[in-house]
């Protein structure tokens, strides 16, 4: 018993060494599509998003902000958190429309190569759910937490 338990334990030091070592290894091509994108930013957080994508965590102007990039370096989205007040009042009036007392937990604007849309995290009672509204008020996608 004692063998197979130096054995699983063995396994998951190298597993999370593996994981260290693949994580802290971003790739040059995602470095430069980043510098490219964002010239003025030098102060980065990198993390694996999934298999073939990274995400940059910094801040620009004291806003938070994240950036997706695949291995390739080709830039997926870039997201921030904005307050409610700023986004147009075709998606408020959509929000609200389509979702009446639910309370805003949180918005970010989100940009991707053929949009620019709004995730709004919604609450109301104990269910959450998760809208991405276009500038333009339409109603892209509503997922439940």
């Amino acid at each position: 018993m004692q063998g197979v338990l130096r054995i699983f334990i063995g396994f998951s030091v190298i597993a999370g060494l593996l994981l260290f070592i693949y994580v802290i290894n971003t790739p040059k091509e995602v470095k430069t599509s980043f510098a490219k994108k964002f010239p003025m930013v030098t102060d980065v957080y990198w993390e694996r998003e999934s298999i073939d994508e990274w995400e940059a965590e910094f801040s620009i102007q004291n806003i938070e902000y994240s950036a997706n990039f695949l291995d390739d370096g080709t830039w997926v989205e870039t997201e921030h958190k904005i307050a409610f007040h700023e986004i147009t009042l075709v998606a408020k009036n959509a929000l609200t429309k389509e979702f009446p007392n639910y309370k805003v937990e949180l918005v970010e604007l989100l940009e991707t190569l053929n949009i620019s849309a709004y995730e709004i995290q919604i609450s109301k009672d104990s269910k959450s759910i998760e809208v991405l509204i276009s500038l333009e008020g339409l109603l892209l996608s509503n997922l439940k937490e």
